[in-house]
């Protein structure tokens, strides 16, 4: 699993629950077609409803990118430590089909987990929406403690990962409001596959089947 997916699952899943709740257009829609005057005029009609957008940035701090937009939530990656669970490295087959050919790449998985710590924050600075931005957080992530990856195609990966609250830092200014909630997310498998060798499609179950690399 990389980063990428990691990150994206936990993203996607706060955006998810943002448009649920009419904060923010659902830019899946828009993408298609790539309907960026679609999208703003959606977010337009949502503060002219009287709302205010609630947006997610991603991964970074949002002040060190001069980003400090009220009302949006941000995702900060930390240390990374070994995972608790270790284990004997087997074998990952990759189908490829290129034409009428099918064949798989087989890689060496990794021999044991990580644990990282995410920090997962937001800036605000109306009190309202600080306790609207808690409880989105709180339902998006602290009711749910395993999430599988979503890789770049928008599809879960087959790994997944678990999470663990730590604890919330405010680090709150003068004029606005800054929270970030820690988390563990543990037991990922994060390091990249080693690329063994190629073989063909198995058609039948039998020993002289087998690659002579793993008997």
């Amino acid at each position: 699993m990389t980063f990428d997916e990691i990150e994206r699952a936990v993203f996607e899943v706060i955006r998810k629950k943002i448009v649920s709740l009419g904060y923010l257009p659902d830019i899946a829609l828009y993408q298609p077609t790539d309907d960026v005057a679609g999208y703003e005029a959606a977010k337009k009609a949502i503060r002219d409803s009287g709302k205010k957008i609630i947006d997610i940035k991603g991964v970074g701090d949002p002040k060190a990118r001069g980003e400090l937009d009220y009302n949006s939530i941000f995702i900060n990656r930390g240390d990374i430590a070994d995972g608790s669970l270790g284990f004997k490295c087997t074998n990952f087959y990759e189908k490829i089909v290129e034409g009428e050919e099918t064949y798989f790449n087989v890689y060496e998985n990794a021999s044991g987990t990580v644990d990282i710590e995410y920090q997962i924050g937001y800036i605000t600075d109306d009190v309202n929406y600080d306790r609207l931005i808690q409880s989105i957080l709180f339902n998006s992530l602290r009711k749910k403690n395993y999430f599988k990856g979503i890789n770049s195609l928008g599809n879960k990966t087959t790994e997944g990962f678990n999470t663990r609250y730590i604890t919330t830092l405010d680090k709150s200014g003068k004029d606005y409001i800054e929270r970030a909630a820690r988390y563990d997310f543990m037991d990922i498998i994060l390091e990249d596959r080693i690329f063994l060798y190629r073989t063909s499609q198995i058609t039948d179950i039998s020993i002289e089947n087998v690659p002579t690399e793993n008997i």
